[in-house]
Order: structure tokens, then sequence, then C-alpha cells
């Protein structure tokens, strides 16, 4: 961890452990700029190795825990490191949710239910949240990463390919992303969007962040 950093670990669904996470942060720096909501479960965890299902055949335990890490854990979140950012009147909020919650980007074929469901309310949240903090000069805005790699992505992505199934060509390191969050953590609503949601692969070739190609292990 770098110098000055504060290294936590924690439950995002668990009320104490948030409560925690939030006095242990305060107490150290004393103030929240910027919330970036990056914790999850992917479909991979609750369905390995390919993480594929037919919805009919998933139960409501699946969902139950889905939701409550991806949904009701961020909310967790956001509900605690808001709070100095509305007193500040400064603030910035993201959430990450996936490319394919939204029509141009669907990709039923995946069979990725819950997570997609999750990541699809994220995103309804986020739009909403952003116009409610909007006076508050919070901004609230979702990402979607490109393909990245991930917590056990090979072995997904194999398990997918030996399936027949569609797998990305390649995938991106993870840093990949980073200058899409840089950037929205260092504004608010007075100077930067809020309400948004951002493909982080389109953003980083309008802004010369570099293209998917060049973010490629064995091109970095």
């Amino acid at each position: 961890a770098r110098a000055g950093a504060l290294v936590l670990e924690g439950d995002v669904s668990s009320d104490e452990g948030m409560d925690a996470a939030y006095e242990a942060t305060i107490g150290r720096f004393g103030a929240v700029d910027a919330l970036i909501n990056n914790a999850a479960l992917l479909q991979n965890h609750l369905f390995p190795p390919s993480g594929r299902v037919n919805v009919l055949d998933t139960s409501d335990e699946d969902w139950e825990k889905m939701l409550r890490v991806n949904v009701l854990g961020t909310l967790k979140v956001i509900r605690r490191f808001v709070r100095p950012m509305i007193e500040q009147r400064r603030g910035s909020i993201v959430n990450f949710s996936t490319s394919g919650t939204v029509p141009q980007y669907f990709r039923p074929g995946s069979q990725e239910q819950p997570y997609m469901a999750s990541k699809a309310a994220i995103l309804s949240m986020s739009i909403y949240l952003a116009e409610e903090l909007k006076d508050k000069n919070v901004a609230v805005n979702a990402v979607f990463p490109g393909h990245s790699e991930m917590t056990g992505w090979e072995r997904v992505d194999r398990a997918r390919r030996e399936m027949g199934l569609w797998t990305p060509t390649s995938r991106q390191v993870p840093e990949h992303i980073a200058p899409l969050i840089l950037f929205l953590a260092a504004h608010d609503t007075t100077n930067g969007p809020t309400g948004h949601f951002i493909h982080a692969d389109e953003w980083n070739v309008r802004h010369g962040a570099g293209t998917p190609a060049s973010w490629l292990r064995e091109n970095r």
C-alpha cells in the first residue's frame, strides 16, 4: 500500500462493518471527497466456473445473495460516505455497472442473471441519486469498464469457450479504468458530469488515454 493509504477489509453488506470502515476513514482523513463503489459478487461466484445459468434455474437465495452485496451493499456504503460530501457541499460518487445493462449493448446469450439485474439496479439508482444530490454539489455517475482481467477470468473464459459460448478475444489490464475514475473523482457537479453512464473504452479513446488494444498486458 502507498504511504498515507488506509487499507481495510470488510463486508459491504454489513452495517456494523461499514460503520467501522466509515469511522476509521473519517478518523484518519477527516473528510471524504470521492467514493468509488467497485465491490461486487460476480456471476461466476454463484455459478462457477462459467457463470452461465438459465433464469428459471436460479433460486431466490441466488438473487438475495447477489442483490444483498451488489445493490444493498453499494447503498449502505453510499449512505455513510456521502454525509461528509453533503456537509462540505462537494464530492463525487462513482458506481461500477456494466454495458450489458443498456439496450445497445444487451447480450442475453451470456445468461448472466442475477448479476446483470444487480448492475442494472446500480445504473438506475445512480441516475436517480444524481438528481437528488445535484443541489448538494455531489456528482453521481456510473461507469462501464471494458473487458478486464478480473478475479478468475482465465477460468471463466476457458469454461465458456469449452461450452461454445462467446468470450472476449482479449482482456485489458484493470488499470484501463483509472483515467476515467481519476477524472470523475476530481470533479463535482460544477465542473463535471453527473447522472451519466460512461463507457471507459470510449472515454479513453476520446480523451487520448489509449485504445483497448493499448491496454492489453502485452502492450503495457
